[in-house]
């Protein structure tokens, strides 16, 4: 396979690493794994995660999915307003298995601040100090699920906003 070409998971034609939709069959080529995206290897069996042949991965558990035969796994989307709420809990819940030890860092991390930020706003709120501080509990959260927005937009393949 000449270098920057991938193969279409779903029809096994030879694609440019950077299309993002089959000219033949019309499927996000890394979407549908019927065959290896790394050299074109038929999938050995349905419940294939890895390649036989070059050891590529197939598919991730716990990313975000086209959801085109019916998947109920998480969108950028809801993986925001997860994050929205409790910060960085949305990147946990998207993250493959090998990253889920960072998602928990980074949620407890964010919850962390948030409970710092919260409790100097208590404190300081008697020198009017502290009402600015209650102003960044907002920022935490928002920047949160903007993170883990683009986080899983890049795990789907898709464009991040930043």
């Amino acid at each position: 396979m000449p270098e920057g070409t991938i193969y279409c998971g779903n029809c096994r034609e030879e694609l440019s690493i950077a299309a993002k939709a089959c000219p033949k069959c019309g499927c996000d080529p890394r979407k549908v794994v019927n065959y290896c995206t790394n050299c074109g290897e038929p999938k050995s069996s349905e419940a294939a995660i890895i390649c036989t042949k070059c050891g590529a991965q197939l598919s991730r558990s716990g990313s975000y999915s086209s959801g085109s035969k019916g998947s109920s796994e998480m969108t950028p989307e809801m993986a925001a307003i997860i994050s929205l709420l409790i910060p960085g809990l949305g990147l946990f819940l998207i993250y493959p298995e090998d990253k889920k030890q960072t998602g928990i860092l980074i949620t407890l991390g964010l919850i962390f601040a948030d409970i710092v930020t919260f409790i100097a706003g208590l404190i300081l709120v008697w020198f009017l100090v502290g009402l600015c501080c209650f102003f960044f509990v907002p920022v935490i959260h928002i920047g949160a699920a903007v993170y883990t927005y683009n986080e899983a937009q890049k795990l789907a393949g898709g464009k991040p906003l930043f």
